[in-house]
C-alpha cells in the first residue's frame, strides 16, 4: 500500500500533541498490524 505522505510521521506527530492513544488491530481486517505495532513501539519510545 503506497500512500501520498509519511503515515508513520503522522501518527507520530499526533502522538505528541495527545494525551491519549487508542489502537485497534483488525486481525481478520486488511489493517497493518506490523505498521501499527512500530509506530507504537515509536511512541513509546519516544515518551
Amino acid at each position: 500500500v503506497s500512500y501520498g505522505f509519511d503515515v508513520n510521521g503522522v501518527i507520530s506527530s499526533l502522538g505528541h500533541s495527545c494525551d491519549l492513544i487508542l489502537v485497534f488491530l483488525d486481525p481478520h481486517g486488511q489493517s497493518l498490524c506490523q505498521r501499527t505495532l512500530d509506530v507504537i513501539h515509536t511512541l513509546t519510545i519516544l515518551s
